[in-house]
């Protein structure tokens, strides 16, 4: 859908928001907390960025996008290209990152992480469960959204900590003290994920974390051992072509020159590149379906996954 950009601001060093409204001033589909928009950029790149501005306002979808020196160039194109009064195409908001209700939350946020946090805070608070938040990122300039984080949360319950005068967050610390029944959710880059997975391990609360990843240093996606990588046979059936994919290469790549598919991470965690399977087992190596979805092989992420079959066939 076309949605015209509204305003533009500054929210930390390298980092804007972008409001984003109907040419007709209409009302915006509604969404919940963890949601993602897909913002087709006007050189035809496709990026995914978390929906973070208040989810009560129907008329603005709000998100924040930090500029990547060494990242693939959308980035880029937004701080750079995108102007107010322009107008972008945009994939309506869907959830790889819901978490379920409970009586409180612990909230981590590296970086631009905090993005799909903020509105998670927002519901929390106004709904009187319990919230904490521990924020790092490299420096205090750094930090998006103090502002509206401040007038969330009290001072004991939220702990900014710029990583140049207090170090690396300390997981094990954050979740020593997790009340009975709270959740936790993480967002940021993959070093910090991976000592709050190890750090949630050790304390026997694995099963209560929730965690989302972002590119340009996301953790590793292929989870499990995968068996050597061998050609396979992908049928495109609307398509019309059969198409033989190399080993080590991922079915994105393999169709990609004899189809049109839609992606934007190409690193299996936004859901952009979502195909229904028709016949054969794919091996899934996203972060985005549940181990229930997987069992059905109904669909696949097809930017980073291949097939445990010889063929697989696919509604392209």
């Amino acid at each position: 859908m076309p949605l015209r950009i509204e305003q533009i601001r500054r929210e930390a060093t390298d980092i804007i928001s972008l409001d984003l409204v109907r040419p007709d001033d209409g009302v915006l589909p509604a969404w919940e907390p963890g949601a993602h928009l897909v913002l087709v950029l006007p050189s035809g790149t496709a990026r995914q960025y978390s929906l973070c501005g208040a989810r009560a306002d129907r008329h603005v979808y709000r998100v924040a996008v930090q500029l990547e020196h060494e990242g693939r160039g959308g980035s880029l194109e937004v701080h750079r290209d995108l102007r107010v009064g322009q107008q972008v195409q945009v994939r309506e908001p869907r959830n790889n990152f819901a978490v379920p209700d409970a009586p409180g939350y612990l909230f981590l946020a590296g970086g631009i992480g905090i993005t799909p946090l903020l509105p998670m805070i927002e519901r929390a608070v106004t709904s009187g469960r319990g919230a904490r938040l521990v924020y790092g990122a490299r420096s205090a300039d750094r930090m998006a959204f103090g502002r509206e984080l401040s007038r969330l949360l009290p001072a004991p319950a939220r702990c900014f900590l710029p990583e140049d005068e207090h170090g690396r967050v300390n997981c094990a610390e954050a979740v020593a003290d997790l009340p009975d029944g709270w959740l936790v959710c993480g967002c940021g880059p993959g070093g910090m994920l991976a000592a709050l997975t190890a750090a949630c391990a050790e304390r026997g609360i694995s099963d209560r974390l929730y965690l989302e990843s972002f590119a340009g240093d996301a953790m590793p996606l292929a989870v499990g051992d995968h068996k050597a990588d061998q050609p396979v046979e992908v049928e495109l059936r609307r398509s019309g072509r059969t198409v033989i994919v190399p080993a080590g290469t991922t079915v994105l790549e393999g169709i990609r020159e004899f189809c049109s598919v839609l992606s934007s991470c190409t690193e299996g965690y936004c859901g952009t590149c979502e195909v229904n399977v028709l016949d054969g087992v794919p091996d899934h190596r996203d972060s985005v379906l549940t181990d229930d979805e997987r069992a059905t092989n109904r669909t696949m992420m097809v930017c980073v996954s291949r097939a445990n079959s010889s063929r697989l066939v696919l509604d392209i």
